[in-house]
């Protein structure tokens, strides 16, 4: 079958199911399937055998029954490199790249930075960091077993594994023993108050809980971390945290009431504030 006649039935199938998205969903299915970029799939020489196209109708049916693309195909592109994603980690989302470009910018001068990426699910951030600045060492910790093996699988593939250093606890338990040892810290938490998850996208709700509830308003974590990261910072160390929209002034709150300088606050893609960078008042 020709290409454009498959992609018009993957459409059509996933129109169907109410995806909004259906022809660049559509274009992502069948790229991944013949390991082709989906812009070029109409250069694409010659058609698309049976197998493939009922491996691709799958995928839309099952997308329609509301799994997350990503999920189904592996992978997700963050900061221009493909990650492996799956039940167990929280999908990378482009949102938070201007928070990591702006880390990466901070530490270009450090000579070795100690770094830990703190919630790191499969390790978008940690990864893409440790590509980005081969001199800095990187602590990537979660909770979640699973989710950590996925970040590791994520550094063996960009071959970053030797820059990284994987841990396994709750939030700030896993740095004991780094006290007064870290560049910067980075923390993308949970932050979705736990009445609103409910709420959610069919799509998002089947991400891992954990790495979405932030408890009763959201800010469970911020106020973890304001109280208790200074200790291992550098005297002049960075905590960097993403944060939902619309929470920049109750997260900036909890940081200022915590002894923490807000040095700046960041823009997502959207122009939405994201991200805020502290530095414990001197």
């Amino acid at each position: 079958m020709e290409i454009r006649a498959c992609l018009n039935l993957i459409e059509e199938s996933l129109r169907a199911g109410g995806v909004a998205e259906a022809a660049c969903e559509a274009r992502l299915i069948l790229g991944h399937l013949l390991d082709c970029r989906p812009g070029r799939l109409l250069l694409r020489e010659g058609g698309v055998e049976g197998a493939v196209m009922e491996e691709a109708l799958q995928i839309a049916r099952r997308r329609t029954g509301g799994q997350p693309l990503q999920y189904l195909l592996g992978v997700q592109q963050f900061m221009g490199l493909d990650f492996l994603v799956n039940e167990n980690t929280l999908i990378p989302r482009w949102d938070t790249e201007p928070m990591v470009d702006e880390a990466i910018r901070l530490m270009r001068s450090y000579e070795s930075p100690l770094i830990a990426d703190l919630c790191c699910g499969g390790g978008a951030i940690a990864v893409s960091i440790a590509k980005a600045l081969p001199p800095a060492r990187l602590l990537a910790a979660d909770i979640c077993p699973e989710a950590l093996q996925t970040a590791r699988q994520n550094a063996q593939k960009h071959g970053v594994e030797k820059h990284i250093e994987f841990l396994c606890g709750d939030l700030l338990a896993p740095l004991r023993g780094r006290e007064g040892k870290l560049d910067m810290l980075v923390c993308n938490p949970p932050y979705i108050p736990c009445g609103e998850i409910a709420t959610l996208s069919p799509e998002v709700r089947r991400e891992p809980r954990l790495a979405l509830d932030g408890g009763a308003d959201g800010l469970d974590f911020y106020r973890r971390l304001a109280a208790g990261a200074t200790p291992f910072l550098k005297e002049e160390g960075w905590l960097v945290l993403e944060m939902g929209d619309g929470q920049k002034e109750e997260v900036c709150r909890i940081l200022l009431d915590g002894g923490w300088q807000i040095e700046r606050v960041t823009r997502d893609l959207a122009r939405r504030e994201r991200a805020v960078f502290a530095r414990k008042s001197m």
